[in-house]
């Protein structure tokens, strides 16, 4: 099986490469935002991702989604914007990158982002993007 999501209408899907099967799965996030990567979990139960990529992941609150596989549900298991906000004064806007470690522990996200306002260089404009991060997200036994 190979999970995605698709670039128009933010959708999941599900394909069955063995039979030819395409499944939609639903919008990815609220109506469906942008997203670039996926990850499978190593027991194959879990798809995670954060939607909004480019740039405007911040305006949902920078979501860490987990998808279950069997069920078909969708769960945030963090929002990062208000967190990265208030302790290091900035946004996280989107990734392009995310990993997991081979016992599901731990997702690690690269970020695209910018300073708050009032840290902002003015040359900087506040799209998102100009300032790069990374985060190790632990998910606890219960959660995977």
């Amino acid at each position: 099986m190979i999970y995605g999501s698709t670039h128009k209408t933010n959708e999941l899907f599900q394909y069955d490469v063995a039979r030819d099967a395409l499944k939609m799965l639903g919008a990815n996030w609220l109506t469906g935002q942008y997203t670039t990567v996926m990850v499978l979990s190593p027991d194959e139960r879990f798809v995670y991702y954060l939607p909004g990529a480019h740039g405007r992941a911040f305006e949902h609150g920078t979501p860490v989604v987990q998808f279950d596989i069997q069920s078909g549900r969708r769960k945030v298991l963090a929002f990062l914007a208000e967190p990265f906000t208030e302790q290091y004064g900035y946004v996280p806007a989107g990734t392009y990158g995310i990993t997991l470690n081979a016992d599901g522990s731990t997702l690690y996200v690269n970020l695209n982002g910018h300073p708050i306002d009032r840290l902002r260089p003015s040359r900087l404009r506040a799209i998102g993007f100009g300032l790069c991060s990374s985060a190790a997200i632990h998910i606890p036994v219960s959660e995977r």
